[in-house]
């Protein structure tokens, strides 16, 4: 993704600067939509958002591979942690390799609840994007997780819960005693 040619001026006007200098370092000009998902405008429009973001890639096994694909981007608004929207809504995480090797090394999972909180710790972590993914088959075998937060370790084990629950009718027959 190319970081935009025009943005708004500080004055907050409706007037867009073509100036390098006025683009943003970090982050850009996002739609986000309510679908939980965000397109790249050409330029600034009313209701963008200037976001971070976070490039995520398919999962590459052998560390001396090529780079992977991005597969996703997930973007959060410029100085806060919260909401955050995906780019095409396929990523239901970040993190593989610390699953991975939480797995390896026998130890519980380290788990941020946000993508910005995911980058805080140099990615030392995973952090679920999409709570309606089956986390179960997301954490696979890791013996555990230790979550950054008691509302993150709470959420987790409620949606777990809520998961294993069955989605189908169970009856009891009443049998006669013959």
């Amino acid at each position: 993704m190319i970081a935009p040619e025009i943005r708004l001026t500080s004055e907050g006007d409706s007037k867009a600067v073509r100036s390098g200098a006025n683009r943003p370092t970090t982050g850009s000009w996002i739609m986000p939509f309510s679908d939980g998902s965000f397109q790249r405008p050409r330029e600034y429009q009313p209701g963008a958002i200037d976001a971070d973001w976070l490039y995520i890639r398919a999962w590459v096994p052998d560390p001396l591979e090529e780079v992977a694909p991005i597969i996703d981007c997930v973007a959060w608004p410029k100085g806060s942690r919260e909401p955050w929207w995906m780019w095409r809504n396929i990523a239901t995480f970040v993190g593989e390799h610390e699953l991975r090797e939480a797995w390896w090394e026998g130890r519980p999972a380290r788990m941020v609840e946000t993508p910005a909180d995911y980058l805080a710790c140099h990615g030392a972590a995973f952090c679920i994007l999409d709570w309606n993914a089956d986390i179960n088959a997301m954490l696979g075998a890791v013996p555990g997780v230790c979550c950054s937060t008691f509302r993150l370790a709470q959420k987790l084990s409620r949606t777990l819960q809520q998961q294993a629950m069955p989605k189908l009718s169970i009856t009891v027959a009443m049998m006669e005693a013959a």
